[in-house]
């Protein structure tokens, strides 16, 4: 309401006027789009649209659209996830992200703001396959099998809707070498315990190593196969030697 007042010899004299006004909400307005930047991410899943986040790999291109309203400019734009920031630059790429969350607001010229905005996304907790325990022991002295032992943690779970891929392999310095396909599996843990056939000579003592490759990742370990010393078992009338050949009476 608009008043008027006139003075006019001594009496004030009064005048209204009403005027019905549209108040607009001039702050800013802003979307953002993820991509998914890590090629061998994005053929895993068979999609740049980064919906699901491989925790540690995924590269993810976060790009704001903002919208200013009544004549105002841009002033600042922000991105977070977890505690990596943009700097202001637009678009940003997030390397090894973290964080199944990005933050981000727009500011204009006049200071007007949209306030902090979310997105989120599906997070894969994935770690790179780790081999706690890999040994290659040989059987006995006069066989050329192996014993092979190892404990492996290892993603075991769902990249989103795929499966990870795993291959478990091993190779000798001696040429021989082999897939393991048989093994138990608990808790992203690998346990292996197989007896390998024919993979040593006699007298040889190759290096072996064991090679695990996964989607995103992998490990290796390696040790040498030594001798297996000879046992010997001596008893008043006999003489054992490796469990197998017995000496008795006078061939002692």
């Amino acid at each position: 309401t608009f008043y008027v007042t006139t003075v006019i010899g001594g009496t004030t004299y009064y005048s209204t006027l009403q005027k019905t006004l549209s108040i607009v909400n001039a702050n800013p307005t802003a979307t953002i789009a993820l991509q998914e930047t890590n090629t061998t991410v994005s053929n895993k899943l068979g999609t740049t649209n980064a919906q699901t986040i491989i925790k540690g790999i995924s590269n993810v291109k976060a790009t704001i659209t903002p919208s200013y309203k009544k004549g105002a400019t841009a002033k600042s734009i922000s991105i977070t996830n977890g505690s990596a920031s943009n700097g202001g630059a637009n678009p940003y790429t997030f390397n090894k992200v973290s964080d199944g969350t990005f933050n981000y607001s727009v500011t204009d010229s006049r200071g007007n703001t949209t306030g902090t905005l979310k997105k989120s996304v599906t997070l894969v907790n994935y770690f790179t396959p780790n081999i706690e325990k890999a040994e290659f022991k040989r059987v006995s002295l006069d066989n050329e099998d192996v014993q092979l032992t190892a404990t492996i943690n290892c993603f075991m779970e769902k990249l989103g809707t795929k499966d990870n891929t795993i291959s478990i392999t091993y190779s000798g310095s001696n040429g021989k070498t082999g897939t393991i396909t048989d093994y138990s599996a608990s808790n992203n843990k690998i346990t292996i315990s197989k007896t390998l056939t024919g993979i040593v000579s006699s007298g040889e003592t190759p290096t072996f190593t064991l090679t695990i490759t996964d989607s995103f990742g992998s490990d290796s370990r390696a040790n040498v196969i030594g001798l297996v010393s000879p046992t010997m078992d001596i008893g008043a009338t006999d003489v054992q030697i490796n469990g197998d050949l017995i000496v008795t009476g006078d061939n002692l």
